[in-house]
């Protein structure tokens, strides 16, 4: 990737458009006290050292995967993965500036007998595309013959440096045993130096959304226990412990089941893969084309182009994230605890800061700033001890105050991703705590083009909005 922190957006949609299950990512450069979070994955990294190289592993939150090893040489980090039926991974990225040994190699694949080891090795043979070998190629490629590995690339170079130099094919998957193995393709759709690669593998137990995802909203609770009275056997006193365990187990048989049965499944479109717009497809493709024409040129009016493409690209990304965002706050409801659920999922993996009105000192980092404002919103949708008809008239309060803002001028571009928000508080004063200036008009605040969201924060603790 050659650096994680401005490839986010796009990442997130890439991940998305193709339905990713498993995804390794080279040369993070993160630092110990840099986050990686990705919505739907579980996050597994190995840094670098001196926020130089590393490796991150994104799994899906819903498959059976175990983290075996982790190793953090200071030029080589690895990340080893098990599959639910045995099948082993290993991400890893190799420093240039370390030499190959086959002993090294050997050690990415572990004991397995069907294993892959995906990443960037840094060597270079003729045999996978490269116009010439290196020491690590050489090596690489003599393992490969005499261990039964086979290694599997792209028809295209995989690296496009940006000096201008010959592009090549250093992302490489090493297959020891899988049969089942898709073919391997580039993708374009980052503004790196190295692009993704893309393949897919079948496996015999992975249990991919093993278990159905219901809506317990839909649930008949009548008929729920009266199925359950239904499919348990004649009730007696269990007399021995295995007695007992075999009760247990047919409690848990007959509940599942009723529950099944009187459940309708839940809405997954949360989990289909993202159809990405016409027009970013041909920004993505227009800028591929650009940039290996710039390649076999080295025009410096094409690297300007390609920079404006990649600017079109991502605030096209950030757009289609916004709308998401916007869609999923327009559902969100006080009635049935989706506002306080949403809230929840924003803020329980954050740390715990200070809120303004405690004897700790003002916030005043950007952080602490978006978790008050974030932990003030769930307060208020919370609520525990207000009557319903209390709750709907706060939110047909504050829907009407969005709606009807007091200056246009300061609402033209209304942002609803909470990373744009995220950005328009780091804009603040820096070591400056929201005190007075969060009481003034909101034509006069800091933050020029607001999301619904956070306007909506605003007039709450403005005190525009008064719960009686």
């Amino acid at each position: 990737m050659d650096g994680y922190g401005n490839k986010i957006e796009e990442l997130d949609v890439l991940l998305q458009e193709h339905d990713v299950h498993i995804a390794f990512l080279n040369e993070t450069k993160l630092r110990p006290d840099q986050h990686l979070r990705h919505r739907g994955f579980r996050v597994v990294r190995s840094d670098g050292t001196n926020g130089q190289g590393g490796v991150a592993a994104l799994l899906k939150r819903n498959l059976t995967c175990a983290v075996l090893a982790k190793s953090q040489h200071p030029r080589r980090q690895s990340i080893r993965l098990e599959l639910g039926d045995g099948t082993g991974l290993t991400g890893v990225y190799n420093s240039p500036r370390l030499r190959l040994t086959e002993a090294a190699i050997a050690e990415l694949f572990g004991r397995t007998s069907r294993h892959l080891v995906i990443g960037d090795l840094n060597a270079r043979h003729t045999n996978w595309n490269n116009t010439s070998n290196n020491a690590n190629g050489t090596v690489l490629n003599n393992y490969a013959e005499t261990s039964n590995v086979v290694i599997q690339h792209p028809d295209e170079p995989t690296c496009y440096p940006h000096n201008g130099q010959t592009p090549s094919t250093l992302d490489l998957v090493l297959n020891k045993g899988i049969a089942m193995l898709g073919e391997c393709r580039v993708l374009h759709g980052l503004p790196s130096d190295h692009c993704p690669l893309l393949f897919g593998i079948r496996t015999g137990a992975t249990q991919l959304d093993a278990e159905p995802q219901l809506d317990f909203q839909t649930t008949n609770w009548a008929q729920l226990r009266a199925r359950v009275c239904e499919l348990l056997p004649t009730p007696r006193v269990p007399q021995t412990t295995e007695q007992l365990d075999r009760a247990a187990d047919d409690l848990a048989h007959a509940v599942s089941r009723a529950t099944l049965e009187t459940t309708s499944l839940a809405n997954k479109q949360a989990g289909q893969a993202l159809k990405l717009p016409d027009s970013l497809k041909r920004l993505i493709e227009h800028r591929k084309l650009l940039r290996r024409q710039h390649q076999r040129r080295g025009n410096p009016d094409d690297k300007l182009i390609i920079n404006r493409l990649t600017r079109e690209i991502k605030e096209t990304v950030a757009s289609i994230k916004s709308q998401k965002w916007a869609e999923t706050l327009r559902r969100a409801q006080t009635a049935n605890g989706s506002a306080w659920k949403l809230t929840r999922i924003l803020t329980k993996s954050r740390p715990k800061v200070y809120h303004l009105d405690t004897d700790k000192g003002p916030s005043s980092r950007p952080e602490e700033i978006a978790e008050t404002l974030a932990g003030t919103f769930e307060a208020y949708h919370q609520l525990p001890d207000a009557p319903l008809n209390t709750i709907d008239e706060v939110e047909r309060t504050l829907l009407n105050r969005r709606n009807r803002p007091e200056d246009p001028g300061d609402v033209a571009h209304l942002l609803t991703n909470p990373r744009e928000v995220h950005q328009h508080l780091k804009s603040l004063p820096p070591r400056k705590a929201p005190g007075a200036d969060v009481n003034k008009p909101l034509k006069e605040s800091h933050i020029g083009n607001l999301s619904n969201f956070y306007k909506i924060q605003t007039y709450v603790i403005n005190g525009n909005v008064v719960v009686n």
